[in-house]
């Protein structure tokens, strides 16, 4: 079997959390300046989230890097991807920990979903798409789009 490095990253873990890093294999972070080099190392994206609310930026930012994302309903709110098509939807820890494993073992053929799942982000959440749908709704007053906005 692969060996797997399990990182938490985000802002104020709880003190169980912290106590995970004494466990091998798990890493915790805290908050990081930067989530992307985490990302870009990662097999798979998992949120086991089961209290908070908003678009959660950093499932898009999974999404957009072409990673398998693994949610609990709740944790992929606010997010308009299709479950199976786009992310996975499980609820239990063990249903957590079977299809991660599945899917960093490459057991899975995912690439159809990562794919998906980036254009996905592109097409609905990128700045430059929001803006146009924005424009579109002021068709009689041009606005102009910069492609690198400093926002």
């Amino acid at each position: 079997s692969p060996q797997v490095e399990f990182y938490v990253v985000g802002a104020d873990p709880a003190p169980e959390i912290l106590l995970l890093n004494e466990t091998q294999g798990i890493r915790v972070t805290g908050t990081v300046p930067d989530i992307r080099p985490y990302l870009s190392e990662a097999s798979a994206f998992v949120c086991p989230m089961r209290s908070g609310a908003g678009i959660k930026n950093k499932i898009l930012a999974a999404m957009a890097m072409r990673l398998l994302v693994v949610a609990t309903a709740l944790g992929i709110a606010g997010v308009a991807a299709e479950p199976e098509r786009h992310c996975f939807i499980r609820e239990t820890p063990s249903e957590f920990a079977k299809l991660t494993a599945k899917l960093v073992s490459g057991e899975i053929n995912t690439e159809a979903m990562t794919k998906e799942a980036k254009d996905f982000v592109e097409l609905n959440y990128v700045w430059k798409s929001i803006a146009e749908e924005i424009a579109r709704g002021f068709s009689d007053n041009p606005i102009i789009i910069p492609t690198n906005p400093q926002v």
